[in-house]
Protein backbone atom coordinates (compact mmCIF):
# COMPACT_ATOMS: atom_id res chain seq x y z
CA UNK A 1 0.00 0.00 0.00
CA UNK A 2 1.83 2.98 -0.55
CA UNK A 3 0.79 6.43 0.76
CA UNK A 4 0.51 9.59 0.55
CA UNK A 5 3.56 11.91 1.88
CA UNK A 6 3.11 14.48 4.16
CA UNK A 7 6.82 16.72 4.09
CA UNK A 8 8.36 17.25 7.36
CA UNK A 9 11.96 17.81 7.44
CA UNK A 10 14.88 16.72 5.69
CA UNK A 11 17.20 13.90 7.47
CA UNK A 12 20.90 12.84 7.15
CA UNK A 13 20.33 9.76 5.93
CA UNK A 14 17.49 11.10 2.96
CA UNK A 15 18.26 13.63 -0.45
CA UNK A 16 15.18 14.02 0.09
CA UNK A 17 11.76 14.99 2.61
CA UNK A 18 11.37 11.94 5.18
CA UNK A 19 7.53 11.57 5.07
CA UNK A 20 5.60 11.18 8.73
CA UNK A 21 4.10 7.99 9.01
CA UNK A 22 2.10 7.00 11.74
CA UNK A 23 1.98 3.19 12.66
CA UNK A 24 -1.08 2.18 14.36
CA UNK A 25 0.10 -0.07 17.67
CA UNK A 26 2.02 0.35 20.71
CA UNK A 27 5.84 1.11 19.96
CA UNK A 28 8.76 -1.35 21.51
CA UNK A 29 11.83 0.88 22.53
CA UNK A 30 14.26 -1.13 21.21
CA UNK A 31 18.99 -0.49 21.44
CA UNK A 32 18.01 -0.15 17.46
CA UNK A 33 16.16 3.36 17.44
CA UNK A 34 19.71 4.71 17.90
CA UNK A 35 20.21 3.97 14.40
CA UNK A 36 18.21 6.52 12.57
CA UNK A 37 18.07 4.06 9.60
CA UNK A 38 19.00 1.05 7.49
CA UNK A 39 19.89 1.18 3.70
CA UNK A 40 19.96 -2.08 1.83
CA UNK A 41 19.55 -2.98 -2.23
CA UNK A 42 16.73 -0.17 -3.45
CA UNK A 43 15.17 0.41 -0.02
CA UNK A 44 15.64 2.73 3.14
CA UNK A 45 13.98 1.62 6.57
CA UNK A 46 13.76 4.34 8.81
CA UNK A 47 13.60 3.33 12.23
CA UNK A 48 12.55 5.90 14.39
CA UNK A 49 9.41 6.28 12.04
CA UNK A 50 8.72 2.61 11.25
CA UNK A 51 9.02 3.21 7.68
CA UNK A 52 10.21 1.72 4.93
CA UNK A 53 10.65 3.67 0.92
CA UNK A 54 11.52 3.08 -2.17
CA UNK A 55 12.98 5.88 -4.09
CA UNK A 56 10.25 8.20 -3.62
CA UNK A 57 7.49 5.76 -2.52
CA UNK A 58 7.05 4.76 1.16
CA UNK A 59 4.90 2.36 3.05
CA UNK A 60 3.56 2.13 6.41
CA UNK A 61 4.41 -1.33 8.12
CA UNK A 62 2.06 -3.20 10.84
CA UNK A 63 3.98 -3.38 13.56
CA UNK A 64 4.57 -6.77 13.81
CA UNK A 65 5.75 -7.17 10.02
CA UNK A 66 8.28 -3.86 10.81
CA UNK A 67 9.66 -5.88 14.00
CA UNK A 68 9.79 -8.89 11.76
CA UNK A 69 12.08 -7.05 9.30
CA UNK A 70 14.11 -5.30 11.89
CA UNK A 71 15.32 -8.42 13.59
CA UNK A 72 16.14 -9.72 10.09
CA UNK A 73 17.97 -6.87 8.83
CA UNK A 74 19.97 -6.12 12.38
CA UNK A 75 20.96 -9.92 12.83
CA UNK A 76 23.50 -9.10 10.46
CA UNK A 77 23.12 -12.09 7.91
CA UNK A 78 22.82 -14.54 11.05
CA UNK A 79 20.15 -16.93 10.77
CA UNK A 80 17.37 -16.55 12.98
CA UNK A 81 15.46 -19.45 14.44
CA UNK A 82 11.76 -19.59 14.91
CA UNK A 83 11.77 -19.10 18.28
CA UNK A 84 14.27 -16.18 18.33
CA UNK A 85 11.48 -14.70 15.73
CA UNK A 86 8.85 -15.31 17.53
CA UNK A 87 10.47 -13.78 21.40
CA UNK A 88 11.33 -11.02 19.53
CA UNK A 89 8.60 -9.63 17.00
CA UNK A 90 5.38 -11.69 19.51
CA UNK A 91 7.23 -11.25 22.96
CA UNK A 92 5.36 -13.39 25.48
CA UNK A 93 2.22 -13.85 23.64
CA UNK A 94 4.52 -15.95 21.00
CA UNK A 95 3.62 -16.97 17.57
CA UNK A 96 2.51 -20.37 15.49
CA UNK A 97 5.00 -21.78 12.76
CA UNK A 98 2.45 -21.07 10.44
CA UNK A 99 2.07 -17.15 12.10
CA UNK A 100 5.82 -16.59 11.30
CA UNK A 101 5.67 -18.24 7.61
CA UNK A 102 2.94 -15.87 6.63
CA UNK A 103 4.60 -12.88 7.98
CA UNK A 104 7.88 -14.19 5.77
CA UNK A 105 5.76 -14.14 2.88
CA UNK A 106 4.00 -10.96 3.59
CA UNK A 107 7.89 -9.50 3.81
CA UNK A 108 8.86 -11.39 0.51
CA UNK A 109 6.15 -10.00 -0.88
CA UNK A 110 6.68 -6.48 -0.11
CA UNK A 111 10.16 -6.33 -0.88
CA UNK A 112 9.85 -7.48 -4.65
CA UNK A 113 10.74 -11.54 -4.16
CA UNK A 114 9.04 -14.12 -6.51
CA UNK A 115 9.36 -17.53 -5.52
CA UNK A 116 12.53 -19.20 -6.23
CA UNK A 117 14.16 -15.85 -5.91
CA UNK A 118 15.63 -15.13 -2.68
CA UNK A 119 17.48 -12.03 -2.76
CA UNK A 120 16.32 -10.90 0.71
CA UNK A 121 15.26 -13.64 2.90
CA UNK A 122 16.28 -16.74 3.04
CA UNK A 123 15.04 -19.88 4.72
CA UNK A 124 17.78 -22.00 6.28
CA UNK A 125 16.87 -25.37 7.03
CA UNK A 126 16.61 -26.07 10.36
CA UNK A 127 17.69 -22.71 11.45
CA UNK A 128 15.66 -20.52 10.82
CA UNK A 129 15.79 -17.46 8.56
CA UNK A 130 18.43 -14.80 7.45
CA UNK A 131 18.46 -11.83 5.94
CA UNK A 132 21.38 -12.37 3.02
CA UNK A 133 21.05 -8.39 0.93
CA UNK A 134 23.84 -6.31 2.31
CA UNK A 135 22.93 -4.02 4.74
CA UNK A 136 24.53 -0.03 5.66
CA UNK A 137 23.82 1.52 8.51
CA UNK A 138 23.38 5.27 7.77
Amino acid sequence: MILAPVPVRKVSCFRANVYRITLKGKAKTNASMASSCYLFGPFQLEVNRRLLRRGSASRQLPHRLFALLLALVESEGEPLTRDELSHRVWGADGATDANINQHIYMLREMLGERRGDRRYILSDSRRGYRFVENVERA
